[in-house]
């Protein structure tokens, strides 16, 4: 029976919140009806109408406390108050429309900030991969060991691979793929796309089935069984304008014929080819857009130590640990590392998919949210300075509302419903604001960025802006309600007058507030300066590739037509004879992978004059290249010569200085190198004829060591052309681009650009997240010039009196300013040396972030610390000197 009725009076209250103006009306009539009944009465008994009414008012007794009882009875009291203090809240802001706008305008940008970078870490570290059990995938990778020295391999040889897969107890499925870049024929044309040979377990290990037609079967992991292709969702729309009808239809692939068997989902993601790799793959920094079968070969399926040219994902059986697959898997590394000898051996290693994709990049979108986090608290401390210096003035009001019977609960009821509302209009502004960020962040952010696509505005990022704008509201109202509530009602009704405007603890803890918003600020500088420091060396180091003359043109030729190596050859002289005849070329060349554009074709260094046990021998990056290459990028030899023209069919080599200080002591020019010719079974003798200037395959690494072979030897796949202009570089690339379409109809070209904007797009990731930075700090500087200025103003305006006195009594208005200036400069030195500790605690966690920065910079801290403390002294000016100018008669008029 009772819970019965609990129900009914709780429904009852429920109906309340939708009929209240109802409600309200009909215990109105009510209420008059029984007062108008009892009024009828007395009159019945003789009284006249007047007195009757009075009577009947007496007898009926108070009706508005009767009214407030029975409503009481069917709506919530708590939410009947917090209406009433939402309501006056708003009356109070609309008294102070400066202030409110201020403050709501300080709240939307810390609401929108965070809301934009929690985007951010929501799309790219958050939200679950988008296939079955995620957790349960990983990213397999090999370790060579030699000696107690482990090199971690971030692909894997295939061979090895299909081993795991042969003899997996805990793996439910291993599927591999490899990076694969072909030219497509649609219609009269051909575009050239980026894909991935993938095997048949590939798509049920992630969980996904294509939305028409199927993925690939076992048997077509074999060569002998054609090609099959699966399109992207993309892929079928652009450029073969969704036809349903596409399956089981043929399209020329690098001239050979591939059937389409399936077409993915639209809601289909996958990592970008390079982040496979977790490293940056010359040539891979494409979305992959389609998906082509293995057809390996029987010298592929052979597992060894080398060939590491695939990426692998492993799915472990549900319930299994991951230590255990890793055990399993190590077992049979060292089984088949065994079988090139002891010198070398072979070790797996199982990383989280999700891990594996996000990379690098994990820590500095944390570091992000923590830069717009630190900004937010700037921006709830400068508000609750500014609310603490707006309510001393409302100390009587605080005082006469507790005098007339208002508890401490109501007083600090009331101050918290001011900051939620003004934490509201924040919170609503700042999501707007924050969406349009996550667009420009989206839009501006680098490439290499992972699963930037998933980077959007979702019901988390919603509850999260919410939270943030909650917990704003309630900190920044907190602390002046608490100091309202602690002045005793006495105290403050017979000293609170038109001239005293807050107590001295008041101005301690505003004073406080001030200082730690200077502290948060001096962190943020650091960092950003750190920052900044990092992006000017890396800059540093590759200023040689800031050139805005050289053009780089990448090429794929068909490998139908020139699969022979000769062909390929052939073709590649004579297009490097009519590149350097077109006008306004002042040098050409051609590369089988560019500077900045990751690694490629790691392999031992074979001197032949030193001889070296193979575990001994150091790995080098293989690059193609052709005569004339060093100029046009702007290569010099540090020992020997160039490759020329003259050398054509000479068996030469270049290297690398970095590979040559590995021989200390010895001249590598006139030496040879043993190189094994892939795929002819033969190795040939490459005499040194020169040593070429370092280069970096990653713009914030050490230089790799690099061996330079000529194209004639072994013609690469897919290379670069380089070009150099004498003036106009667009002119020459659109004229290049030209002769390649005239002359060279069926070799289509990927990519155009400067090496300007290659460097540029290889520091992308760095400068994204120093600007970030810079924007934080600078916001951060601003605001706490904010709150020192507040500090400052407020102190002089509560010695207002004490400054008249001293002027009336002989102080001159420079020891006034002085006075007012050394104020804030103490408090902002005190602020700065405690932000400056703390910056020196927390580069330690970002020193990974940082590139060729000494810990503890003298010359980065001396700047954030001029930096604050000159605009510290810029936001004491004002105060100081409206100070100096204070009328002692004015000032002391009414005292």
């Amino acid at each position: 029976m009772k819970i019965t009725e609990s129900l009914n009076n709780l429904w009852l209250r429920i109906k309340s919140l939708a009929l209240r103006r109802k409600l309200h009306h009909d215990l109105e009539d009510e209420l008059n009806f029984h007062l108008a009944m009892r009024q009828q009465k007395f009159e019945r008994a003789g009284m006249l109408p007047s007195e009757a009414a009075a009577a009947a008012r007496r007898r009926f007794g108070n009706s508005t406390l009767r009214h407030e009882t029975l409503r009481s009875l069917w709506t919530f009291a708590s939410l009947d108050s917090l209406t009433r203090d939402l309501r006056y809240a708003c009356r109070t802001m609309a008294r102070d429309p400066l202030f409110t706008v201020v403050a709501v305008a300080t709240l939307a940008f810390g609401i929108g900030a965070n809301t934009a970078i929690f985007s951010i870490v929501n799309g790219i570290l958050l939200r679950a991969m988008p296939y079955d059990r995620p957790a349960d995938l990983y990213s397999i990778r090999e370790v060579v060991q030699v000696g107690a020295e482990r090199h971690m391999v971030n692909a894997v040889n295939v061979g090895n691979a299909l081993e795991w897969t042969r003899r997996k107890r805990s793996f439910q499925s291993i599927a591999v793929m490899e990076p694969s870049n072909d030219t497509i024929a649609v219609g009269s044309s051909s575009v050239n796309i980026n894909g991935l040979r993938a095997s048949a377990s590939l798509f049920p290990l992630l969980g996904i089935r294509p939305r028409i037609g199927r993925s690939f079967t076992p048997d077509e992991d074999q060569m002998g069984h054609g090609m099959q292709i699966v399109l992207t969702d993309a892929l079928w729309r652009e450029h073969f304008d969704a036809n349903p009808g596409i399956l089981g239809q043929k399209v020329s692939m690098n001239g050979y014929p591939a059937t389409v068997v399936g077409v993915l989902p639209a809601s289909f993601y996958f990592p970008k080819q390079d982040q496979l790799y977790n490293t940056p793959v010359a040539r891979w920094t494409s979305r992959v857009e389609y998906f082509v079968n293995l057809n390996l070969g029987a010298w592929d399926r052979k597992p060894g130590i080398g060939n590491f040219n695939f990426a692998a994902i492993g799915r472990v059986l549900p319930g299994i640990p991951r230590q255990q697959a890793q055990a399993e898997l190590e077992t049979i590394e060292v089984a088949i590392g065994k079988q090139d000898g002891d010198e070398v051996s072979l070790h797996g290693e199982l990383v989280p998919f999700r891990t594996a994709v996000v990379g690098s990049a994990e820590s500095r979108v944390w570091m992000l949210m923590a830069g717009a986090g630190l900004v937010l608290a700037i921006v709830c401390v400068n508000l609750a300075g500014l609310m603490l210096g707006r309510n001393a003035a409302r100390a009587r009001e605080v005082a006469v509302r507790m005098a007339l019977g208002a508890g401490r609960w109501t007083v600090l009821r009331q101050f918290a419903a001011e900051g939620l509302a003004l934490a509201a209009a924040g919170g609503v502004i700042g999501v707007a604001g924050g969406y349009l960020g996550i667009r420009l962040l989206v839009r501006y952010a680098p490439i290499s960025l992972p699963r930037l696509e998933s980077v959007t505005v979702d019901g988390r990022v919603l509850v999260f802006s919410a939270a943030v704008a909650l917990a704003a509201g309630l900190l920044c109202s907190v602390l002046p309600a608490l100091r309202a509530r602690d002045r005793g009602i006495e105290e403050t009704l017979r000293s609170t007058t038109g001239s005293v405007t807050s107590s001295r603890r008041t101005a301690f803890v505003h004073r406080l507030l001030a200082g730690s918003e200077i502290a948060l600020c001096t962190i943020l500088l650091i960092c950003a300066l750190l920052l900044g420091q990092s992006l000017s060396r890396v800059l540093r180091d590759n200023a040689w590739l800031n050139e805005e003359r050289v053009v780089t043109v990448d090429i794929a030729p068909s490998p139908k037509q020139y699969q022979e190596a000769a062909d390929r050859a052939r073709m590649y002289r004579r297009l490097m004879q009519d590149v350097r005849a077109l006008p306004g070329v002042a040098g050409a060349g051609l590369v089988s992978a560019l500077p900045l554009k990751g690694e490629i074709w790691g392999q031992n260094v074979e001197v032949v004059e030193i001889p070296t046990p193979g575990s001994s021998q150091p790995n080098a990056n293989m690059r193609f290249i052709s005569p004339g290459y060093e100029e046009a990028i702007g290569l010099a030899p540090s020992a020997g010569k160039l490759l020329r023209e003259s050398d054509w069919g000479r068996e030469v080599a270049l290297v690398s200085e970095s590979l040559a200080r590995q021989y200390p002591g010895r001249n590598l020019v006139g030496m040879h190198l043993r190189w094994p010719v892939p795929g002819s079974g033969k190795a040939v003798s490459l005499e040194i004829a020169g040593v070429l200037h370092d280069v970096r395959a990653n713009a914030e690494e050490t230089p790799v060591l690099a061996v330079y072979i000529p194209y004639w030897i072994w013609p690469p796949w897919n290379p670069s052309v380089v070009v150099r202009s004498a003036a106009d570089a667009a002119g020459v690339a659109a004229s290049v681009q030209r002769m390649l379409h005239a002359s060279y109809g069926e070799i289509p070209v990927t990519n155009v650009e400067t090496l300007r904007q290659l460097l540029e797009g290889a520091v992308a990731s760095r400068r994204f997240l120093t600007q970030l930075g810079v924007v934080f700090a600078a916001s951060a500087t601003f605001l706490a010039a904010l709150g020192l200025y507040g500090v400052i103003a407020l102190a002089a305006a509560r010695r207002r009196q004490e400054i008249a006195i001293r002027i009336a009594i002989g102080a001159s208005r420079p020891d006034i300013f002085r006075m007012v200036i050394w104020q804030g400069s103490r408090l902002t030195v005190a602020g700065v040396i405690v932000g400056a500790f703390c910056g020196m605690q927390i580069e330690r966690l970002i020193a990974s972030m940082l590139y060729a920065v000494q810990p503890a910079e003298p010359p980065i801290y001396a700047v954030a610390c001029a930096i604050v403390i000159v605009v510290a002294l810029l936001a004491s000016f004002l105060p100081a000197l409206r100070a100096a100018r204070v009328d002692p008669l004015v000032a002391l008029k009414y005292e």
